[in-house]
């Protein structure tokens, strides 16, 4: 098994059987836009894939199968800024860093 994205959204691609599953079929009881255009992806040390895409960080937990969102929220100094996530970099501290262009 695969996981891709693309400007299509992201996907789970079944190497064996050479299917793709989005990503909105995988998650069916999911209330989020899971149709989004991927501009970036990595890896945790958890295993869990972080997603930048044009309208904020997505964090797909693939071991439970949970998707969730992280948007830039005016209030909130400690949110993500405010636009496409075009960059992400995990550091050797364990910290991520995310790169935004608005």
């Amino acid at each position: 098994m695969a996981l891709c994205g693309s400007v299509l959204g992201l996907g789970r691609f079944d190497i064996s059987s050479q299917t793709f599953t989005p990503l909105s079929k995988l998650l069916a009881d999911s209330t989020l836009n899971v149709d989004i255009e991927v501009w970036s992806v990595i890896v945790d040390p958890f295993n869990r894939l972080w997603m930048g895409s044009q309208d904020g960080l997505y964090r797909y937990d693939v071991e439970v199968n949970h998707l969730r969102y992280f948007t830039h929220q005016p209030d909130n100094p400690h949110s993500i800024n405010k636009g496409t996530v075009i960059a992400l970099f995990w550091d050797n501290q364990g910290r991520l860093w995310v790169s935004s262009y608005q």
